[in-house]
């Protein structure tokens, strides 16, 4: 009877990984650098273009969560939002600098409107208080969409069944957003993503490994040329005591299947890293990376 007692104490009890929202504020700082070496179009009013090679974007939130059936609609204040990129034509930086910062005031002090399933995953990302006005303002909004499922792909995390991984590692449904790349009109293809718990207890550290075949939406008609071989790693914390995300850290890289569409450097030709980590109680991020 002792030794069953000792078997069923909570020092040696799994802790599950399961979503639930604190009633009170969550508070977040964001980092995503993206590299585009075929670049990227950025537009804005008066006409204003602009190709962009690298994208950082740098935000705090203050997240709130309320049960929404079976989902989570989870509200993100961009308290403190920047954004910077570099023009891959010099005679564009002028343009450019207008552009960014037309999309900075748009974004600042709006929310970020998320319904996360019941395991995790992000389903849904649109922008509130972001006015669409005519045809040109609708362009904006989609690039601003864009940017945002870049910034907040950290937290789209798929936890175990039941919230046990039994040891073993699981699957992520659907479209992980670590997985997909910069691009308006969407991702298209297939890809795997699994992660795995590296160390159990009330702060539970896991990691994450991904790969798939994947192409821009607006890219399908030009064949499987444009496939891109995409892979993604990460790690980070979920807090199971609260049930939430402590910190994580996502990579992701891609390169063309064949070599006649690749314009990359460093052997890729899009990438993308991520990071998002809670405030602490100093007021700093719990979590540096490396």
């Amino acid at each position: 009877m002792l030794a069953l007692l000792f078997l069923l104490t909570p020092a040696n009890a799994q802790e599950l990984l399961r979503l639930d929202w604190p009633e009170g504020p969550v508070r977040y700082h964001m980092e995503a650098l993206i590299d585009t070496p075929r670049t990227m179009l950025y537009e804005g009013v008066d006409n204003l273009e602009a190709r962009v090679g690298r994208h950082l974007i740098v935000a705090d939130v203050t997240c709130t969560g309320e049960r929404d059936g079976k989902k989570w609609a989870v509200d993100c204040v961009l308290d403190k939002f920047t954004l910077q990129g570099a023009a891959a034509i010099p005679e564009q930086s002028a343009a450019l600098t207008r552009i960014l910062a037309d999309y900075q005031q748009r974004l600042q002090g709006k929310i970020v409107a998320l319904k996360l399933h019941d395991d995790g995953r992000i389903v849904e990302l649109d922008l509130k208080g972001v006015e669409k006005t005519d045809k040109r303002s609708g362009i904006i909004l989609d690039n601003l969409r864009m940017l945002m499922r870049r910034l907040f792909a950290p937290l789209d995390l798929q936890l175990p069944k039941k919230g046990d991984a039994k040891g073993k590692p699981w699957k992520q449904k659907g479209s992980p957003l670590a997985l997909e790349l910069l691009s308006r009109s969407g991702t298209a293809g297939g890809s795997r993503l699994e992660h795995e718990i590296s160390q159990a207890g009330e702060q539970v550290q896991f990691t994450s490994k991904g790969r798939g075949m994947v192409s821009a939406g607006n890219a399908l008609e030009a064949g499987t040329g444009a496939m891109m071989k995409i892979e993604t790693s990460g790690r980070g914390v979920w807090d199971t005591k609260h049930g939430i995300l402590v910190w994580r850290e996502v990579e992701t890289s891609a390169k063309y299947s064949v070599s006649a569409y690749s314009s990359g450097t460093r052997g890729v030709d899009y990438r993308y890293r991520g990071w998002i980590s809670q405030y602490g109680a100093e007021g700093a991020p719990i979590h540096l990376p490396e």
